[in-house]
């Protein structure tokens, strides 16, 4: 589902662990979620929610959300393919995401408005 050519975002605000760069191309994301968050986030709950207008996960913890993932499409003919993911991880936007109205930019990231 992902694009060779994807690219994977992450805001933290500083305040917690996250990656820093953007992580560029299938392999390397791949390579990313499978080494670094499988095992952490395999003992949290990942719950659909619509984000930005399109599915997106929550990840959480009892009632602490860690992190929300939104996705950006990229549609070739009939065919969608994921082609960037943002990781929302910054505690202070986490704490107001379900009272708030997110907003899609350009580049996935999520917004408040």
């Amino acid at each position: 589902m992902l694009r060779i050519d994807s690219d994977l975002r992450a805001d933290s605000g500083g305040k917690v662990k996250a990656v820093i760069e953007v992580l560029q191309g299938r392999e390397t994301i791949c390579m990313f979620i499978s080494d670094v968050l499988s095992e952490p986030w395999s003992k949290l709950r990942m719950t659909q929610r619509i984000i930005n207008g399109t599915l997106g996960l929550l990840i959480q913890d009892k009632n602490e959300i860690h992190a929300a993932i939104s996705f950006g499409y990229a549609t070739s003919g009939q065919i969608s393919q994921i082609s960037q993911i943002y990781i929302m991880r910054h505690p202070d936007k986490l704490a107001n995401f379900a009272q708030s109205e997110w907003i899609a930019s350009d580049s996935g990231q999520l917004i408040i408005n």
